[in-house]
């Protein structure tokens, strides 16, 4: 019975993963301006998020969301420690991520986080720096939330490596704020976990 849910709960990821799609290349095509197709992927992804944390039986206690309501083009920085960061992030930061090309040119995993409106930035070469802060500014001054990890990388969280600074000059020079968020599992697969 037991294998029996795994399976129900893998396939309802998969098909919600499908349909996700779906949706988002409808946004794609229907939407010409870039940010405002952001902005509706952004939101999509954010009901997506909550079905996927949903089958997944992921429970998240979210301290102080409610102070963000109504924020917009803020950058949320915060620690990085797993792929599901982004899922348990998802539903209370309606805006985009910024991730490396390196997961843009993945295999299915690229085209979701393009199709989800991700910003996307080249840490193996630094020169591109100035059009890539440019264009974090430029989503913050439309109103989207852009959500960063500074530590460029995910952790175990035992420690705090440094942070990758310039991309923080988007808000500073769009004059919005600086949001900081922490996650911090509790338990992972039933078991309490420091």
């Amino acid at each position: 019975m037991r294998a029996f849910l795994t399976f129900i709960r893998v396939a309802a990821i998969f098909t919600g993963i499908l349909v996700f799609l779906a949706h988002m290349s409808l946004i794609w095509l229907i939407v010409r301006n870039r940010w405002r197709r952001i902005r509706w992927s952004n939101r999509l992804l954010s009901y997506y998020t909550r079905f996927g944390l949903w089958a997944l039986r992921v429970k998240v206690n979210a301290i102080g969301v409610e102070n963000l309501k109504g924020l917009n083009g803020g950058l949320y920085v915060g620690n990085h420690l797993t792929y599901m960061d982004v899922l348990v992030i998802c539903p209370f930061i309606h805006g985009c991520f910024v991730t490396s090309h390196e997961i843009k040119e993945t295999p299915l995993l690229g085209q979701i986080c393009q199709m989800a409106g991700c910003l996307f930035v080249e840490r193996r070469n630094k020169l591109n720096i100035h059009n890539e802060i440019s264009e974090i500014r430029e989503a913050l001054l439309f109103g989207l939330n852009v959500a960063i990890f500074p530590e460029a990388t995910s952790t175990n969280g035992e420690q705090i490596l440094r942070f990758r600074r310039p991309l923080f000059v988007a808000a500073i020079d769009a004059g919005h704020p600086v949001i900081p968020f922490c996650i911090n599992y509790r338990r992972v697969g039933g078991e309490t976990i420091s």
